[in-house]
Protein backbone atom coordinates (compact mmCIF):
# COMPACT_ATOMS: atom_id res chain seq x y z
CA UNK A 1 0.00 0.00 0.00
CA UNK A 2 1.69 3.22 -0.60
CA UNK A 3 2.04 6.21 1.72
CA UNK A 4 -0.23 8.76 1.92
CA UNK A 5 1.30 12.57 2.73
CA UNK A 6 0.96 14.24 4.76
CA UNK A 7 1.65 11.32 7.52
CA UNK A 8 0.46 11.85 10.99
CA UNK A 9 1.52 9.11 13.25
CA UNK A 10 5.09 7.09 14.66
CA UNK A 11 7.43 6.29 11.90
CA UNK A 12 9.39 3.48 11.53
CA UNK A 13 13.47 3.90 12.70
CA UNK A 14 15.85 3.88 9.06
CA UNK A 15 12.59 3.85 7.09
CA UNK A 16 13.04 5.56 3.55
CA UNK A 17 10.92 8.13 1.89
CA UNK A 18 11.29 10.33 -1.31
CA UNK A 19 8.76 12.90 -2.55
CA UNK A 20 9.19 15.27 -5.94
CA UNK A 21 8.35 19.01 -4.98
CA UNK A 22 4.82 20.07 -6.41
CA UNK A 23 4.15 23.61 -7.83
CA UNK A 24 2.39 24.10 -4.42
CA UNK A 25 5.85 23.52 -2.29
CA UNK A 26 8.26 25.96 -4.56
CA UNK A 27 10.00 28.20 -2.87
CA UNK A 28 9.40 26.50 0.65
CA UNK A 29 11.98 25.65 2.98
CA UNK A 30 13.39 22.56 3.19
CA UNK A 31 12.87 21.56 6.71
CA UNK A 32 9.44 23.19 6.62
CA UNK A 33 8.41 21.24 3.31
CA UNK A 34 9.05 18.09 5.83
CA UNK A 35 7.72 19.18 8.63
CA UNK A 36 4.63 19.30 6.38
CA UNK A 37 4.86 16.18 5.42
CA UNK A 38 5.43 14.60 8.90
CA UNK A 39 3.14 16.34 11.27
CA UNK A 40 3.80 14.21 14.71
CA UNK A 41 7.73 15.67 13.81
CA UNK A 42 9.10 18.94 14.81
CA UNK A 43 10.69 21.41 12.45
CA UNK A 44 13.90 21.25 14.82
CA UNK A 45 13.79 17.11 14.48
CA UNK A 46 14.52 17.63 10.29
CA UNK A 47 16.37 20.19 11.06
CA UNK A 48 18.46 17.67 13.20
CA UNK A 49 18.43 15.08 10.70
CA UNK A 50 19.37 16.91 7.86
CA UNK A 51 22.80 18.14 9.96
CA UNK A 52 23.47 14.51 10.16
CA UNK A 53 23.00 13.95 6.50
CA UNK A 54 19.81 11.85 6.28
CA UNK A 55 18.35 13.74 3.87
CA UNK A 56 19.51 14.54 0.27
CA UNK A 57 17.89 16.69 -2.74
CA UNK A 58 19.11 15.71 -5.90
CA UNK A 59 20.71 12.68 -4.41
CA UNK A 60 23.23 15.88 -2.49
CA UNK A 61 23.19 16.82 0.79
CA UNK A 62 22.00 20.17 1.67
CA UNK A 63 24.53 22.29 3.56
CA UNK A 64 22.22 24.03 5.07
CA UNK A 65 17.82 22.91 6.55
CA UNK A 66 16.49 26.65 5.01
CA UNK A 67 17.41 25.80 1.08
CA UNK A 68 14.90 26.82 -0.80
CA UNK A 69 13.07 24.15 -2.83
CA UNK A 70 12.10 23.90 -6.38
CA UNK A 71 9.45 22.27 -8.64
CA UNK A 72 10.86 18.72 -9.63
CA UNK A 73 13.18 18.99 -6.68
CA UNK A 74 13.73 15.00 -5.53
CA UNK A 75 13.81 14.46 -1.98
CA UNK A 76 14.79 11.80 -0.02
CA UNK A 77 15.15 11.18 3.51
CA UNK A 78 16.29 8.13 5.86
CA UNK A 79 14.52 8.03 9.25
CA UNK A 80 17.01 7.62 12.03
CA UNK A 81 17.64 4.55 13.73
CA UNK A 82 16.47 3.97 17.07
CA UNK A 83 18.93 5.27 19.75
CA UNK A 84 20.44 2.42 21.83
CA UNK A 85 20.62 2.63 25.50
CA UNK A 86 23.90 4.14 25.87
CA UNK A 87 23.18 6.35 22.83
CA UNK A 88 20.17 7.94 25.01
CA UNK A 89 22.38 8.28 27.81
CA UNK A 90 25.10 9.98 26.36
CA UNK A 91 22.45 12.69 25.06
CA UNK A 92 21.46 13.27 28.46
CA UNK A 93 24.57 13.92 29.80
CA UNK A 94 25.42 15.99 26.83
CA UNK A 95 22.02 18.34 27.81
CA UNK A 96 22.67 18.75 31.46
Amino acid sequence: MEQQYPFQGTIAPESVHAFEVSFEHHHTRLDIFLSRMFLDYSRNFFQTIIDRKLVTINGICPKKHGVMLKEKDLIKITFPAKPTRDQQKQEAVQQV
